[in-house]
């Protein structure tokens, strides 16, 4: 079998699973119609380019709503690839609930990160769900996040991830990147000041440029 006879058999494989792309996408108006009115109080939003393509797609249901009042007030930011036959890329915004698990908030599907896409995002995830006392953002550190926390949520406090810290860490200081995880995790999760700079004390141990290099990239 050539490549060429392998690819439309896989096509034509996944459209009888999924449907075809071009329908779905035309099927999301409706799709959002129906899911307003069988489920009060969730919020869509749609904004399309001046060819009436889809721009952007914004989506917090009524469940996750009423739930984020119960959740920790932090919220966690990303993005990922679509792999259909438009691309694109699912920003998703969650939190913890009391019992420790995922909690979904709300969703975006957009053509890319970039600053408009994070920016649009931010500013219906605010409108949907305010602002709450001690709140912050936990992002990675994509450039279009940090403009955009800055733009929209510049009252609160942005911190990074801390697997794309080390991650980043083990990357601009790699002799010793191997014995980085485990007082790094443990600074990370310390609840005293007196433990988290007795571990600090063992990251600088295996590197001085550590300590400065992580006050300046853990919050923006």
């Amino acid at each position: 079998m050539n490549y060429m006879k392998a690819w439309r058999s896989k096509e034509r494989a996944l459209n009888e699973l999924r449907g075809n792309a071009r329908e779905s996408y035309n099927l999301i108006p409706s799709y959002l119609y129906v899911l307003q009115k069988t489920n009060l109080g969730t919020i869509v939003d749609i904004e399309k380019g001046e060819d009436d393509s889809l721009l952007f797609l914004f989506m917090a249901l009524n469940a996750s709503l009423r739930g984020w009042a119960k959740c920790k007030p932090i919220i966690f930011v990303d993005g990922t690839f679509l792999k259909s036959a438009y691309g694109g890329t699912l920003l998703s915004a969650s939190a913890q609930d009391a019992g420790g698990k995922i909690f979904p908030l709300a969703f975006c599907i957009a053509d890319s990160e970039n600053n408009k896409s994070w920016e649009w995002f931010f500013t219906k995830l605010r409108e949907a769900y305010g602002v709450r006392e001690d709140q912050c953002i936990i992002s990675d550190r994509h450039e279009s996040i940090i403009k955009a926390t800055n733009k929209v949520f510049i009252e609160i406090t942005h911190g990074y991830c801390m697997f794309h810290l080390l991650s980043n860490l083990k990357t601009t200081y790699k002799k010793h990147a191997k014995e980085y995880s485990v007082p790094f995790f443990a600074a990370a999760t310390a609840y005293t000041e007196k433990k988290f700079e007795y571990l600090m004390k063992e990251l600088d141990k295996f590197d001085k440029r550590i300590r400065p290099y992580l006050q300046k990239n853990w919050i923006s």
